[in-house]
């Protein structure tokens, strides 16, 4: 399995606008993407900071999906009041999905 990690400094005034984006945009792009595993949005409403997290079945699924999302994934951090942060890649070594 194959994750994709984005870390948000973003608002905490505006971190609901972001979990509204991420819900209705970001998942629905992801999972129309053959290979999508799960996703995840944790949240630090007192700082502002987000993580998000998606896992992949495969290393193209992944950069599939990166593809699939990048505006959506934009408009989540926007809404956040947050710029775009680097996206990091990382291999799934554990995991109980």
């Amino acid at each position: 399995m194959y994750a994709r990690v984005t870390v948000v400094q973003g608002s905490p005034d505006k971190m609901d606008q972001g979990i509204d984006t991420f819900n209705k945009e970001v998942l629905p792009a992801a999972k129309s993407v053959a290979g999508y595993k799960a996703a995840f949005l944790l949240a630090d409403r007192e700082t502002g900071k987000g993580i998000g997290i998606t896992l992949w079945e495969t290393e193209d699924a992944r950069r599939q999906g990166g593809e699939a999302v990048e505006d959506a994934r934009a408009a989540a951090i926007a809404a956040m009041g947050g710029s775009a942060p680097p996206v990091e890649e990382f291999d799934v070594v554990a995991s109980d999905l």
